[in-house]
């Protein structure tokens, strides 16, 4: 993996450092950009389907009171509700219709297979209420037949809204969802006991099983209301115990407990139209907290899309600003680091390593592009051909003086700044040879091993050829103008 990396241009490098950051900047930016999208289209499928409920509860409230309204009919044999079941039925035509075509622009699409057949399954049972209003006016019917028709055709629809707390992961949403629905099962249900009662007081009895169906109502009235309790927020109880403390709310559970108390043996005396009455000003009641309930669903779900659309709008710029932000950085450093280099890395180390190994006629095909670094190697590289033919020049030159001195039949020796002998010429090292034994007794600076020619007295001061060094040393550096010494030495006299 290195050696693949090592192969790869600066440029190349540079742009796969830019790369990697980038994929995990757009990695994590797209996990919170897929959640809020996901948020978003959980919170559009509950708005619509709690929209669409709204429009479904709205049809079956009318339906509730259709039932009821068919049951004491049934009841009294005729006798009771003649005029205002024909009018419910018109008023629960309409309600239908309103449904229908607000079911007919839903999509089902999000919400899979099982709802979209229990909404065929309940508009195929709305083609059935013609016919059962007719038995119902004709008298062919049995009440319990009768109650029962609207009833199973009311919880086909009522239980869409048992789709509403799966659809989203919000646990504020599901809550208010899971509330709304146990709210709309139990407020079915005191429907129901509204068509029961109506029948049993139009009949001052109940019919054989009436009572126990009647006992269990109730008592899955409390159940629902009890779930709705926990689950529901304090807004939503509060709203609920306003609409309780009404006066009809109190008059039909009184009428209620007198059907409790006389269930097993009748004699109720109570009008059915009375009944039918104040329960359903309770159920208006109801129907206004059903109603407080969806807007509220409503509401919050709106809120959390709009959230959530902004989370996504915003995490998409966020991401992309972050991403052009971070191209933008890494591009001007690349363009930094290029001018500043003035040609790509490997070039230059090409052209370096060529200058290390003496290569200094090696050339790079954009030499006239050259800039930053790349000019400063280029002009080494010329500055290093041009003193080395400077030197070979100097060299030429030292060696044909060194050449004519050592021709020279006198005898001579050339010394640094610091009196350290550079040159004897061939004349001077014979002679100094020739003379050693003498020499080596004067001078006191030369031991029995030294020996007197060019590469013993190269490097070394030429103040050891004099009888006293210091002396001689001190005259030398004293003298600032053109120097004329005589030195003797053995039978040796060096001027």
């Amino acid at each position: 993996m290195l050696n693949v990396i090592d192969r790869l241009t600066m440029r190349q490098q540079l742009t796969l450092m830019l790369v990697v950051p980038l994929i995990a900047i757009i990695w994590f930016a797209q996990i919170d950009i897929k959640q809020a999208f996901e948020t978003r289209s959980d919170s559009a499928a509950t708005l619509s389907l709690a929209e669409l409920s709204v429009s479904m509860s709205a049809m079956v409230h009318e339906l509730q009171k259709e039932r009821g309204m068919s049951a004491g009919y049934l009841g009294s044999k005729g006798m009771k509700f003649t005029t205002e079941l024909p009018a419910q039925h018109a008023l629960s035509t309409q309600m239908i219709d309103a449904f229908t075509a607000r079911l007919a622009v839903f999509d089902r699409t999000p919400f899979g297979e099982g709802l979209s057949q229990a909404l065929d399954a309940g508009l195929n049972r709305l083609e059935e209420v013609s016919g059962t209003r007719k038995q119902v006016l004709d008298q062919q019917v049995p009440v319990g037949t009768a109650v029962s028709f609207y009833s199973e055709l009311n919880q086909v629809f009522l239980g869409l809204t048992n789709q509403l707390p799966k659809l989203s992961a919000s646990s504020r949403v599901s809550n208010q969802a899971a509330a709304y629905n146990a709210f709309l099962q139990s407020k079915e249900r005191a429907g129901i006991e509204r068509a029961v009662l109506a029948a049993a007081f139009a009949a001052d009895r109940f019919a054989r099983g009436g009572a126990d169906k009647f006992r269990g109502l109730v008592t899955q009235q409390d159940t629902f209301l009890t779930t709705f309790r926990a689950l529901a927020n304090q807004e939503a109880l509060n709203f609920y115990t306003k609409a309780m403390s009404e006066p009809a709310v109190a008059s039909a559970h009184k009428l209620r407990q007198i059907a409790l108390d006389r269930a097993d043996r009748g004699g109720f005396n109570v009008d059915p139209t009375r009944w039918f009455s104040i329960q359903t000003e309770k159920m208006g009641f109801l129907k206004g907290v059903e109603n407080y309930l969806a807007e509220s669903l409503i509401a919050t779900a709106s809120g959390i899309y709009a959230d959530a659309s902004g989370r996504a709008t915003g995490s998409s710029i966020a991401a992309l600003l972050v991403a052009l932000g971070t191209t933008g950085f890494a591009f001007a450093v690349m363009f930094i680091l290029m001018r500043q280099l003035g040609t790509d890395p490997a070039n230059l180390q090409k052209l370096v390593k060529a200058v290390a190994n003496g290569n200094l006629d090696y050339r790079l095909n954009d030499e006239h592009r050259a800039k930053g670094v790349f000019t400063d190697v280029v002009r080494m590289r010329t500055s290093l051909k041009e003193r080395i033919e400077t030197d070979k020049e100097s060299l030429a030159v030292n060696l044909r003086i060194r050449s004519a001195l050592n021709r020279a039949g006198t005898s001579i020796c050339i010394v640094d700044n610091d009196l350290n002998v550079l040159f004897v010429n061939r004349a001077l090292e014979t002679l100094l040879e020739r003379r050693q034994g003498s020499l080596r007794s004067a001078l006191s600076g030369f031991g029995p091993s030294d020996r007197f020619n060019s590469a013993d007295l190269k490097g070394k001061e030429v103040c050891r050829l004099h009888t006293n060094p210091a002396e001689f040393r001190r005259q030398i550096l004293s003298t600032e103008s053109q120097l004329k010494l005589t030195s003797e030495i053995a039978d040796l006299t060096f001027r």
